[in-house]
C-alpha cells in the first residue's frame, strides 16, 4: 500500500515537471525529469518514469511521446492566444486591485509551461495601472448576483476618495436599493438598480461599495421604475447610457466634419446608429442620455456639432464660455 502511494505522488510530480517544463517545441527526456525529480526530494530511474508516464496517458492527461525519446504534455483548456488575451483582459482592468490581478493571472497560467509563460512578461504591467483599492470587488459581484437572483433588495456603504486618496463613505447611513443587472462599461463594473424611495433608475459603481448585505425585502420590479420596462434590455440601456450617466434617453442629431468620427460613433453608441446626408452635410442620429451626449460632444468638438435638440447646444455653449473664462 505505501509503495503504491510513493508511486502515486512520483507520477505527480512526473505530471507537475511536465506541465511546467514541457510543450511541443521544448519536450523533455526521462533523463531530465529524473534530474528535475531530486529537487523534489525524489530519486528514481528512467523506468519509473517511463511507468509514471504510461499512468498518467491512462488516466487521461494529454501527454505525447516522440520518435527518438522525449515527451510533452498538452494544455487543452486554452491554447497561448486564448490566455494572452484573458491575461491582457485583466491586466487591463481598474476594477481589481494589483494583487487580485497577480493571482488570477498565476491561476490562469498555472498549466502552462515555463517557456510559453514568457510571452506574456510584455502584458504583465499590473502595477503600472491605476486600479481600485477595494478588494471587495468580486464579493460585491457575488452578492449583487445573489440578490438579483432571489429577488431581493441590498444595502451598502457608497465611497468616493477624499483628499487623502482613500475611499471614505458618502454619508453614514447605508444606501438600500433595488439591483436589476449590473454592467461593465468601458473597464468598470456599474449596477442598474433602484434607490429604495425613489421611482427613477441609477447607477453606482461597483469598486465604490463596500459592506453588502442582502435583505430580507423584496426588490421593487423593474416595470414599476420610471425608467424601466417588462421588456428592459441591458444592451439597449449600456448603448444608451455611454457613460453611465443616470437619466432619460434622448434622440441627438449630429452634424460630422470629419469622416473618420463616423468610427469613433459606431464604437461608442454601436452599429444602430443612423448615418445620413442632409443638404451636402453628413448627419447622424443617436439616442442617448443627454449628460453623457454633453460630456462626449465637449471630447468631439472639432468633428462634431449637436444640431438637435436646441436645448443641449444651449447647454453646451453655457458650460464653453465658462471654461473660456477659466482659461482667460
Amino acid at each position: 500500500m505505501e509503495e503504491t502511494q510513493t508511486q502515486k505522488i512520483k507520477a505527480l510530480y512526473v505530471l507537475k515537471i511536465l506541465k511546467e517544463c514541457s510543450d511541443d517545441k521544448h519536450p523533455i527526456t526521462q533523463g531530465e525529469i529524473c534530474e528535475k525529480l531530486k529537487k523534489y526530494g525524489i530519486v528514481c530511474d528512467r523506468k519509473t518514469v517511463s511507468r509514471c508516464i504510461d499512468g498518467l496517458i491512462d488516466f487521461g492527461y494529454d501527454i505525447v511521446r516522440i520518435l527518438g525519446g522525449g515527451c510533452y504534455y498538452i494544455d487543452d483548456t486554452f491554447d497561448d492566444s486564448e490566455i494572452a488575451f484573458l491575461v491582457d483582459c485583466v491586466y487591463s482592468s481598474p476594477a481589481i486591485s494589483q494583487k487580485q490581478a497577480e493571482s488570477i493571472i498565476t491561476r490562469l497560467t498555472a498549466n502552462i509551461s515555463n517557456e510559453n509563460k514568457k510571452k506574456f512578461k510584455n502584458i504583465f504591467k499590473a502595477s503600472e495601472m491605476i486600479r481600485t483599492e477595494n478588494r471587495q470587488v468580486f464579493y460585491n459581484i457575488d452578492k449583487i448576483n445573489e440578490a438579483i437572483l432571489t429577488n431581493k433588495q441590498i444595502a451598502f456603504n457608497y465611497n468616493t476618495y477624499s483628499k487623502d486618496k482613500k475611499l471614505r463613505p458618502r454619508k453614514q447611513e447605508k444606501y438600500i436599493i433595488n439591483p436589476y443587472f449590473t454592467i461593465n462599461s468601458k473597464g468598470k463594473y456599474f449596477l442598474v438598480c433602484n434607490k429604495d424611495n425613489y421611482d427613477n433608475i441609477s447607477n453606482y459603481r461597483i469598486d465604490y461599495m463596500t459592506y453588502i448585505d442582502i435583505l430580507d425585502t423584496p426588490r421593487k420590479d423593474i416595470s414599476l421604475v420610471k425608467d424601466g420596462s417588462q421588456v428592459f434590455s441591458p444592451t439597449k440601456y449600456a448603448n444608451e447610457h455611454i457613460y453611465m450617466f443616470a437619466g432619460e434617453s434622448k434622440n441627438f442629431i449630429l452634424k460630422l466634419y470629419n469622416e473618420r468620427v463616423v468610427g469613433d460613433i459606431v464604437d461608442w453608441f454601436g452599429k444602430s446608429v443612423k448615418i445620413f446626408e442632409q443638404d451636402g452635410n453628413t448627419l447622424a442620429e443617436v439616442k442617448t442620455n443627454e449628460n453623457a451626449m454633453i460630456y462626449w460632444a465637449l471630447q468631439y468638438g472639432e468633428d462634431v456639432e449637436i444640431i438637435e435638440p436646441l436645448e443641449t447646444r444651449e447647454k453646451i455653449k453655457n458650460i464653453l464660455k465658462d471654461m473660456v473664462k477659466k482659461y482667460e
